[in-house]
């Protein structure tokens, strides 16, 4: 197990400055067992945005964010992923980059 550590509010919107609107990627895993990217954790983010302005598009919550096929699948199940301006992820580092790899290189992905 991975240990994760939740960013502050305030370097999550700094990171998304320029963004109106984010889907979001949780972890059931690692993330969800360090109450950093579980579902609590993702409706908790979610109200944090739109708070702040920032609309969801969406969120995603597979069982292990860092395994690429999990993640391919979301990408094709999800229609908000494409309209979203940016991509956060709570999880893990490696979560982090398997999203990335998947993504649209234009699409920012910004690790909470």
């Amino acid at each position: 197990m991975i240990i994760t550590k939740k960013k502050a509010a305030k370097d999550i919107l700094d990171a998304l400055k320029g963004s109106k609107s984010v889907f979001l990627f949780g972890c059931d895993t690692c993330a969800e067992q360090c109450s950093t990217g579980g579902k609590k954790e993702l409706d908790e983010m979610k109200a944090l945005l739109e708070e702040n302005g920032v609309k969801v598009t969406g969120s995603s919550l597979p069982e292990v964010t860092c395994y690429r096929q999990y993640i391919v699948k979301e990408f094709k199940e999800h229609k908000g992923i494409a309209s979203a301006d940016a991509l956060l992820v709570l999880a893990c580092g490696a979560g982090v980059r398997t999203v990335a790899d998947v993504a649209p290189e234009a699409t920012p992905v910004i690790p909470a």
